[in-house]
């Protein structure tokens, strides 16, 4: 305890309630711990340190962890999703769907109108209308990957949500960079 505190809470003070005794320090409690603050800094050296057991355990789980994760995505959850959404497009809801878009394209287009209320989900599934309208005619269908550096990957589309969500959040952090330095 500091002597200024320890003289205040003393027995004598508190029994007699006299501090004529009391005398300051040569020098502030704030320059004394300031001064205390300077010497840890200058006593400390950081230099690299293996981690403790538990908590390198902890990162290897969480590294094992995602990888099996990714595995499963890659390997069980994309193919099974990307086969029941082929089925379902060749004679599922999704056909159903598929269907009354290009219907409501086509009257759009023999009215001579250049939107509808569906203009936008239209859009969205243009890939799709265009990929049926080639398979009609019978032309070539070759689509373009969505990451040219995994050419070979089962889940590489642009429809795939997370390389859609990915690109999402990449853009809102370029943005929110961006607009940080520009701004600040």
């Amino acid at each position: 305890m500091h002597s200024a505190t320890a003289f205040l809470f003393s027995p004598q003070v508190i029994l007699t309630g006299t501090s004529s005794a009391f005398a300051l320090p040569s020098t502030s409690p704030l320059l004394i711990a300031s001064e205390r603050i300077e010497n840890v800094a200058a006593q400390t050296t950081f230099e690299p340190v293996i981690p403790d057991g538990s908590v390198m355990m902890g990162m290897i789980s969480i590294v094992l962890l995602s990888g099996l994760a990714f595995y499963v995505w890659q390997e069980q959850v994309v193919p099974v999703s990307r086969t029941k959404l082929a089925l379902s497009k060749r004679r599922g809801a999704v056909k159903q769907y598929l269907d009354e878009l290009s219907a409501e394209e086509a009257i759009v287009r023999s009215e001579g109108r250049s939107s509808s209320s569906r203009s936008f989900e239209r859009w969205l599934f243009t890939d799709w209308l265009v990929q049926r309208e080639k398979k009609l005619t019978g032309q070539s269908i070759k689509k373009e990957p969505a990451l040219p550096i995994l050419k070979d990957a089962k889940w590489n589309s642009g429809d795939n949500p997370v390389i859609a969500a990915t690109g999402l959040i990449g853009l809102c952090v370029l943005i929110a960079s961006l607009t940080e330095r520009i701004f600040q």
